[in-house]
């Protein structure tokens, strides 16, 4: 479900903007799962997401942080499991407190998102991917390969969740740039939609 972002009459669809961040370090195999997974996602459609390999350069990535409603790690993650299990957690202040295991580069991302002045900030979710090899090598183990088809399946379905679920409250006070519409809205009848990319 879109978003309506309502202004005196004028009604202007969003979706919500959803970016999609590979984690880890391509030279030690499984650590860099998550920009493995992100590399070979499946493209979108209707462009429903962006998609970025930040590797281990997650404050080179922070104008995306910051321009995005909803972001989805993916990452490496030890929480005990066989290798190759997938993990989702829906939120990263589960995992700041302990309550969660963490994902190998999670440190680094709540630093960044704490230098964001968005409020409120953007929701993050984290799909986590046991590793079995920490090791020099730039292919992931085969245990790991195997698990992209769940990886790219949760994905999905996350992203799915987020464009219905998506809260019109996220989005009271729309961009400047709407306000340019209101010498349109003071002429028209009828409220109309304007569908934003």
């Amino acid at each position: 479900m879109k978003t309506l972002l309502e202004r005196p009459g004028i009604i202007v669809e969003r979706r919500p903007r959803i970016l999609i961040a590979g984690m880890g370090n391509i030279l030690l195999k499984d650590d860099g799962v998550g920009v493995h997974a992100v590399k070979r996602l499946p493209p979108a459609d209707n462009r429903e997401y962006r998609t970025v390999e930040v590797g281990c350069a997650v404050f080179d990535a922070l104008h995306l942080f910051d321009w995005a409603d909803r972001i989805l790690l993916i990452d490496a993650m030890q929480a005990g499991g066989p290798p190759g299990t997938v993990y989702r957690v829906d939120s990263l202040k589960e995992m700041d407190m302990g309550t969660m295991p963490a994902s190998l580069h999670e440190f680094s991302v709540i630093q960044a998102l704490e230098m964001i002045q968005k409020d409120p900030g953007p929701a993050v979710s984290i799909i986590g991917i046991e590793p079995e090899i920490i090791d020099y090598g730039l292919e992931l183990s085969k245990t790991v390969e195997a698990s992209l088809p769940l990886v790219w399946e949760t994905g999905r379905r996350i992203v799915e969740e987020w464009i219905r679920e998506f809260p019109s409250q996220d989005a009271v006070n729309p961009p400047e740039a709407y306000k340019q519409m209101n010498a349109i809205s003071a002429k028209a009848d009828n409220p109309f939609t304007l569908e934003q990319p």
